[in-house]
């Protein structure tokens, strides 16, 4: 029991994290189409034409893949640079390294939209469709941790985590936007109205288990 409790030399088996990240993938992918089909069903009850529905889809997947690109990015910084101690008393430094990661989506975001989904750059034949400028963006953002749960088949009282555990795994993302929905023929405006979309996806990382595990231990 002596060796136990002061032995220094214990890892975390590779395998066992490579079994936690294949399960995971395997979640994420369901997750992924579960919210496509989600907003999917959303967007056909809106009562618009086959068109507008396909220019939103076309956008929201869009936004989606920058927003996790964005957001690998951003834990690829965290992961070579994190806060593990906050100089801020107000924050934790799990909630800086959030900020940090939400900071970086919004950004690339706010630059990625202003060239591609403003000024009625995303037209098609008879419709044109615009994101309305949110200065408070930052503040609407929504993120979330998707837990699992882990069963060990051995725990040791006081020395070893418990057989069923549960550890964040991947990051949920919801950002909501305006959007303006013009209808045209021949350059003249014809119908003009504003609808709101909410553009959600999962940051296909494992930082945040790695974290866990890694505290855990």
């Amino acid at each position: 029991m002596r060796r136990l409790l002061y032995d220094n030399k214990a890892r975390i088996p590779f395998a066992i994290l490579g079994v936690f990240l294949l399960l995971g993938s395997s979640c994420t992918t369901t997750i992924i189409i579960a919210l496509k089909m989600e907003r999917a069903s959303e967007t056909s009850s809106l009562g618009f034409s086959d068109e507008i529905k396909d220019m939103i889809k076309h956008m929201e997947s869009d936004i989606s893949s920058k927003i996790v690109v964005s957001g690998l990015k951003a834990v690829k910084e965290i992961g070579e640079n994190p806060v593990i101690l906050s100089a801020d008393s107000s924050k934790s430094a799990d909630e800086i390294n959030i900020d940090r990661l939400k900071n970086r989506i919004i950004g690339d975001l706010k630059e990625y939209i202003s060239n591609n989904y403003m000024n009625n750059c995303f037209t098609s034949e008879h419709y044109t469709i615009n994101i309305l400028e949110d200065k408070n963006l930052e503040d609407k953002i929504f993120l979330k941790t998707l837990d699992m749960k882990i069963r060990r088949p051995i725990s040791i009282p006081f020395i070893s985590p418990s057989v069923d555990e549960k550890h964040p795994v991947y990051w949920y993302i919801s950002i909501p936007f305006t959007i303006e929905i013009i209808s045209h023929d021949n350059h003249r405006i014809l119908h003009r109205i504003l609808d709101k979309i909410d553009v959600s996806t999962v940051i296909p990382s494992r930082y945040p288990l790695l974290e866990s595990l890694t505290n855990e231990f």
